[in-house]
């Protein structure tokens, strides 16, 4: 099972996937850019990436600094909604000017860098971008560092990516499932049957259709042939219920 950090790659991955029982689904990738960034820019201006790090010294005038960093987190998520990446990079620069060290501006510049949207991709950059979010407890930063890692075959570094993930705060079912199931396929790519078997039950139990699949794997895998029809009826049932949706 190909870790499968692109949407490209996702897409050939699968197209040409037998989904043979043994054959794990590829990573969750992320979504791309503009299907996140509501969510992105909503979290950026909150308290919760705002209070942290150093405003350049400029301590006297937070609440104006406050003002003005949300309001081009706005403005470039504005831009960003409507394609024209290359107006938002000015005012994601101008965040990381006032506040080196801002989550959702590291976050989004880091997307574009990493997919070349209005600035010259560097894949270097975008890692270091998505680190400085990511160690500020940002689930996007961090979920996307994973996925490069993975990519590369980094596993330790994409397990450490995941498990932070998995652990930002403030996070919803949904991300924490995908954070999940990631890590059990980074688990397993590394041997370790059982910390994979523990990821996938705890990203089905967030919600994750693909974890019954990886599971019913695993138990075929390992000789558990009790367990294994069981879990691939489920996982069928949440195909359907899938194609049908």
């Amino acid at each position: 099972y190909p870790p499968v950090p692109s949407d490209h790659a996702a897409r050939q991955a699968e197209r040409h996937s037998t989904r043979k029982v043994g054959v794990f689904s590829p990573l969750a990738k992320q979504p791309g850019l503009q299907s996140v960034n509501k969510l992105t820019v909503f979290k950026a201006v909150t308290s919760r990436y705002e209070c942290d790090g150093v405003y350049n010294g400029k301590s006297a005038a937070l609440p104006q600094l406050r003002g003005a960093i949300a309001e081009r987190m706005r403005r470039a998520h504005f831009f960003i909604e409507r394609d024209a990446r290359a107006d938002a990079v000015p005012l994601l620069l101008d965040v990381l000017a006032l506040k080196p060290a801002h989550a959702g501006a590291s976050y989004l510049l880091g997307l574009l860098r990493l997919r070349g949207g209005g600035v010259p991709k560097d894949e270097a950059r975008a890692i270091e971008l998505f680190c400085v979010a990511g160690r500020q407890g940002h689930l996007e930063a961090a979920f996307e560092l994973g996925c490069i890692h993975a990519g590369r075959s980094e596993l330790l570094e994409a397990q450490r990516a995941f498990e932070d993930a998995l652990c930002a705060e403030g996070t919803v079912p949904w991300e924490r499932a995908r954070a999940a199931y990631n890590l059990g396929i980074v688990h397993h790519e590394q041997g370790n049957v059982a910390e994979a078997e523990r990821c996938f039950w705890r990203a089905r139990g967030y919600g994750c259709s693909r974890a019954p699949y990886n599971l019913g794997a695993i138990y075929l895998e390992t000789g558990r042939m009790h367990h294994v029809k069981g879990w691939l009826e489920d996982a069928l049932r949440g195909d359907l219920v899938g194609k049908a949706a």
